[in-house]
Order: structure tokens, then sequence, then C-alpha cells
């Protein structure tokens, strides 16, 4: 993911997997399993708001 990060010049890297738990996010890299995402995507993404959003 590391690399993704700077191949594709992001700011910052979500990721949603077919899992279900959130994996601790680090400062650029934010990861939660798909079941998470799905119960709670409106407060989720709010949380989570910036201008890539």
């Amino acid at each position: 993911m590391e690399r993704s990060l700077h191949d594709l010049n992001l700011d910052h890297l979500y990721v949603i997997y077919p899992g279900q738990h959130q994996i601790p996010p680090n400062k650029k890299i934010t990861a939660t399993g798909l079941e998470m995402w799905i119960k709670d995507k409106k407060t989720y993404l709010k949380c989570h708001e910036g201008p890539h959003v």
C-alpha cells in the first residue's frame, strides 16, 4: 500500500477489504472491512471527510 501511495502520488489511501474489522490506521492509510463500511458508511465517510471525498 505504501508503494501505491507513492506511485500514484496520493495524499491518503482508503482500502475497503472483504473482512469485518478496521485495521488500525496510520497517517496516510485507512483500511476497513466491507461489512463495517456498509453498516455505517455515512458515519464512516463523515469522519474521514477531506478534499478527496
